[in-house]
């Protein structure tokens, strides 16, 4: 049968076309419709017929959002993350196992058989990128900044074959930041090294970029100095914040013994961003 949202688009739609005859539901409906902002939608089928469906804008927003997920779903199939075998006990740290990248992706890093993950060098991060920070949590600015971070770019882009190929493999980055988790002293350790780490990717992505779009050499790396650009640095730090939950939810549900790939988790990450921009839009 049809979910919530679906229910309530029906219902809706119900509604301006004059079908619904119970009187409490149809002065329900009036208060809510009357009372919030609405969007107006003309929906031609085929040959000449159309509707239009008057939508209060809090259920256009989650149905909106409903819609985009579902289409993703639908297109990208989930790849399973295999799950980690237990290890003899000894001094080194267990090593979780990469997913399966799309076709075009290229391979996670993976450490070889009995050997310690490399350790991270944060000796030589420049001092911007530990000196700058995002908006204080909690903020308008903030959430608005983590919803775009995630909803229009980590999500989107995070198996893009494109991208990856031009120097922006988002999963091989949270990959190696789950497996090299416990080489950090500390979460803002952890922040300062994956934020060095995506401007790095962004400046070779860039780069690529414009050569492929004919740059002259010379005009390649103008204005990518993004290790010493402040507004490039707190988006990297909120993409590296994004991140480092994901990993952490990850490892959570791997403790419990369950199965997940970085995109699920990610997928319910944006599942909560948007419903959060919806109810923020709706409340003001």
């Amino acid at each position: 049968g049809a979910d919530a949202l679906e229910k309530i688009y029906n219902m809706i739609c119900d509604y301006n076309d004059g079908n619904i005859t119970d009187a409490e539901i149809n002065k329900s409906l009036d208060e809510i419709i009357a009372s919030k902002r609405a969007v107006k939608i003309e929906i031609e089928y085929e040959g000449t017929e159309k509707k239009t469906v008057l939508i209060p804008l809090p259920l256009f927003l989650m149905l909106m959002a409903y819609l985009f997920l579902k289409r993703r779903k639908k297109t990208e199939p989930t790849p399973e993350e295999p799950p980690i075998e237990d290890t003899p006990e000894d001094d080194e740290p267990e090593t979780p196992e990469p997913t399966t990248p799309k076709p075009g992706t290229p391979e996670p890093i993976t450490p070889e058989p009995g050997t310690v993950p490399r350790i991270p060098d944060i000796e030589n991060i420049p001092d911007p990128v530990k000196t700058v920070e995002p908006p204080k949590k909690e903020t308008k600015e903030y959430e608005e900044m983590e919803e775009e971070t995630i909803i229009n770019d980590l999500y989107v882009y995070f198996d893009n074959p494109e991208t990856a190929l031009r120097g922006i493999n988002y999963r091989r980055m949270v990959y190696e930041m789950d497996r090299d988790f416990e080489k950090f002293e500390n979460e803002t350790d952890r922040e300062n090294y994956l934020a060095h780490v995506i401007l790095k990717n962004w400046r070779e992505h860039d780069i690529e970029s414009r050569k492929a779009a004919g740059v002259s050499e010379s005009e390649l790396e103008k204005g990518l100095d993004y290790e010493n650009n402040p507004s490039q640095i707190i988006w990297a730090k909120m993409h590296a914040k994004a991140m480092i939950e994901n990993v952490e939810r990850i490892r959570e549900l791997r403790e419990k013994g369950e199965t997940a790939d970085y995109l699920s988790v990610l997928e319910k990450q944006t599942e909560e961003m948007i419903r959060r921009r919806a109810l923020r839009g709706a409340a003001e």
